[in-house]
């Protein structure tokens, strides 16, 4: 478990780091908001379209193996970009294929934790699993991202990330065989088993959700934080930009008031 641990805070604080970084070269290559937006469109599209076969990737494949090459393929997109100045349909490239990668991964890394742990204390090891999270958002979006951009520039910190990723599908490989058992009972499987096809599967599950009061409301609430989210992504650079009159790069400095004010407010 604990290498399972480090794997996860480690390589969500590469991917951070990068979409961090992208999204600030972007706003200093381009003054034009139409190519933030098209920054958040490569990772909302991939999650329409290939969220649900990720998951049925993920259900019908060793999850050890998936999970090492996968960490590899986001290492070699990300080492892409270790030239000084790569084309903006380059960067958006890698941006599409680390969300492409993510809707795999993440459902493979998720259910990682019930294949480790017993199941008496799967609540703790989920709850440590989630604080890696925040911490891994701390260490790539708000330490590593802007140092290693401010004094190393984007080839330093493409570089870096990349090796991380490396890093992470050493550990994922050291995991125990457990690690590729798979849920006997897991509901996009059964339902295609059954000969129902996407759309049915889609079906049962927004059926299941919407039967669970308790569920539809988190669902919706995790909703209406990511649209929130995704707008501030795009704006907030810009704002730094026009309306401060200083760098995209300073963008974490200028908001860690205001991440201060959500731990505080959630804890």
């Amino acid at each position: 478990f604990r290498a399972f641990w480090l794997s996860r805070l480690l390589g969500q604080a590469a991917q951070g780091a990068v979409l961090y970084a992208l999204l600030v070269v972007i706003v200093d290559r381009t003054d034009d908001p139409f190519y933030g937006s098209l920054f958040v469109a490569c990772s909302i599209v991939p999650s329409l379209l290939l969220g649900l076969p990720g998951g049925l990737l993920v259900d019908a494949l060793p999850r050890r193996a998936l999970m090492v090459w996968l960490n590899v393929l986001r290492a070699m997109a990300v080492l892409m970009l270790i030239a000084s100045e790569p084309p903006l349909w380059l960067i958006f490239a890698v941006t599409l294929a680390i969300w492409i990668v993510h809707q795999a991964y993440n459902p493979a890394e998720g259910t990682t934790p019930a294949t480790l742990v017993p199941e008496r204390v799967y609540a703790d090891a989920q709850a440590l699993a989630n604080l890696a999270l925040t911490y891994a958002q701390l260490l790539g979006m708000v330490i590593a991202g802007p140092v290693l951009l401010r004094f190393g520039g984007p080839p330093a910190l493409f570089a870096f990330c990349g090796a991380l990723f490396l890093g992470v599908a050493g550990l994922v490989a050291i995991l125990p065989r457990r690690a590729d058992e798979v849920s006997a009972v897991s509901p996009a499987m059964i339902a295609l088993r059954l000969g129902g096809g996407w759309r049915a599967t889609l079906l049962a599950g927004w059926r299941l959700i919407r039967a669970d009061h308790a569920a539809f409301r988190a669902m919706a609430d995790d909703v209406l934080v990511g649209v929130g989210l995704s707008a501030l992504v795009v704006i907030a650079p810009f704002y730094l930009v026009r309306v401060l009159g200083t760098a995209a790069g300073n963008t974490v400095f200028v908001f860690a008031p205001a991440a201060l004010g959500l731990v505080l407010g959630l804890r």
